[in-house]
């Protein structure tokens, strides 16, 4: 049964109300009555109220403020007003405070009968909701008290012990099914953004994109490290199981956050295995990442063999390309060397991971060749193992692709290779001043200097010029939306975008579609 709240500073009207109904065929079991705005918020704050009749007028003061005193402390109270025709205004804004309805004064009995029937109707249907949805806020938080219990070792690392403590909690499993933990850890996606989401915001987004994304997804737990969650993967008994899938949905995850979220994402994609291995796998993931001092978008797989651990650290290809890209050929081995003796230092060195690194360095060499127009470029099978060995095959094919690349040896200016960097993460990329300088080896302040000293433009102004080429080619030869195209180029606040996009071409970004559709 509900509760009612009748409000009016006219007694006859609320005696006659009261008395006119039968409440218990409204499925009403307690009818509170109140004459004033402070009278309805005492009752409010001591009573439970489903239903509340709400007159606008209220001697000096008016409904309004009760309807936003219960907006604004989320109470599950269904409301509706009476006016007169004199204060439709005031109607209208009631309905944005969430009020089902309103009655017009004077009051027909049928009319009125009707919307207590409605706003009864929909109080019990929203209790009913409230009431799954705790029962399904309880059965998560079982799930997932479950699945910390599992890989913090409270319940004992046997598969008997695990299928227990599954079966007390509800948690369906069975005895063959295998589990991948998938770390996810996120950053802003642009440091100098004029709007970033809260933590709690883009937990709750990303948690739902994991949802639709994982399929087998069963757990979801908050990380140790900061802005970071565990997500728990079920194989079925008899399904293949592997990595590639996982690493796929991260990398479309990644694709989801960047583009909705302005943040992005890292990755560790563990190996599937049995129940009683997550603990030991959880505590593999966090050794990992305890080692981490930067963590930056991308997947990292990690692998479990029968005799060691083995983890893959991804390189920096990005800045391997560019330095390739400018012909500093001798600081990208230096960077390839680097990388190489962490690998060893970590214990990383497998014939698996070295796999890993000749198809990344290969990625390299060839994008660079494909942009120079000079086709791709295959390094073929290595069988080197030996970390001196690897190093001198490096330092062979660093020298052929940068004699290819850069016959004459000829390497460019910081401002030359800041461009470079800009040119390749125009879409989607971070073209702060520090992380610019930071990939060409100065500080900020020489870089802003050297760059408007040989291009006789500042280095923002011509960030701000290359995106503005970059969106006329997209509204050109994309179907992407204006507001897609702003946030992938770096620009959350679209009337900011628009405002540069007119000021930099004369028109909106609307318009130039328009007329480059015409011109076609």
């Amino acid at each position: 049964m509900n509760h009612l709240l009748i409000v009016d500073d006219e007694i006859l009207i609320v005696n006659t109300i009261r008395a006119q109904y039968d409440w218990e065929k409204l499925n009403i079991s307690q009818v509170h009555t109140a004459y004033s705005v402070d009278q309805a918020v005492a009752v409010l704050e001591k009573e439970r109220v489903d239903v509340m009749i709400c007159d606008i007028e209220l001697g000096s003061r008016n409904g309004l403020e009760i309807l936003e005193w219960i907006q604004e402390r989320r109470l599950p109270v269904v409301s509706f007003v009476l006016t007169g025709h004199a204060e439709f205004a005031y109607c209208q804004r009631a309905l944005t405070l969430g009020c089902v309805g309103y009655v017009l004064k004077p009051i027909q009995h049928g009319e009125m009968e009707k919307v207590i029937a409605m706003a009864v109707e929909k109080a019990t249907q929203q209790r009913r909701q409230d009431s799954q949805a705790q029962e399904l806020k309880r059965r998560h938080g079982l799930v997932n008290q479950f699945w910390m219990n599992v890989i913090s070792n409270t319940v004992a690392d046997n598969q008997g012990a695990i299928l227990r403590e599954a079966e007390q909690l509800g948690v369906e499993l069975r005895a063959g099914d295998r589990f991948s933990l998938v770390f996810s850890h996120w950053r802003p996606y642009a440091e100098e953004s004029q709007f970033q989401f809260r933590r709690d915001e883009i937990r709750y987004a990303l948690n739902n994109i994991a949802q639709d994304i994982f399929d087998g997804l069963t757990g979801v737990l908050p990380a140790f490290v900061g802005n970071s969650n565990y997500y728990i993967i079920r194989h079925p008994q008899g399904e293949e199981a592997g990595t590639e899938p996982l690493v796929r949905d991260c990398q479309c995850m990644n694709g989801y956050a960047q583009e909705w979220l302005n943040t992005r994402l890292f990755f560790c994609v563990a190996d599937p295995q049995p129940l009683e291995r997550l603990s030991a796998q959880f505590r593999q993931t966090y050794r990992f990442f305890s080692r981490q001092e930067q963590m930056e978008g991308g997947v990292v797989v990690l692998a479990t063999s029968d005799r060691q651990e083995v983890f893959y650290f991804k390189p920096e290809v990005q800045l391997w390309s560019m330095l390739l890209e400018v012909g500093e050929t001798e600081k990208l081995m230096g960077k390839i060397g680097e990388y190489l003796d962490a690998c060893v230092e970590r214990q990383a060195w497998n014939r698996a991971a070295l796999c890993w690194f000749w198809q990344d360095l290969e990625r390299v060499i060839g994008g660079v060749m494909k942009r120079r127009g000079k086709g791709g470029y295959v390094i073929g099978p290595q069988t080197e193992l030996e970390p001196g060995q690897v190093k001198a095959r490096v330092a062979e094919i660093m020298e052929e692709a940068g004699a290819q690349l850069n016959p004459g040896g000829e390497k460019r200016s910081v401002a030359d290779l800041a461009k470079v960097y800009i040119d390749g993460n125009i879409i989607n990329g971070d073209l702060s001043r520090g992380t610019i300088a930071a990939y060409v080896g100065v500080n900020p302040e020489y870089l802003s200097h050297a760059f408007k000293r040989q291009e006789n433009i500042t280095l923002l102004d011509y960030i701000v010029e290359r995106r503005v080429e970059t969106a006329c080619a997209l509204l050109k030869n994309t179907q992407l939306s204006v507001s897609q195209i702003s946030a992938r180029l770096g620009y959350i606040n679209f009337s900011y975008f628009s405002h540069i996009f007119k000021k930099k071409t004369g028109q909106t970004p609307a318009a130039y579609r328009k007329q480059a559709a015409c011109a076609e």
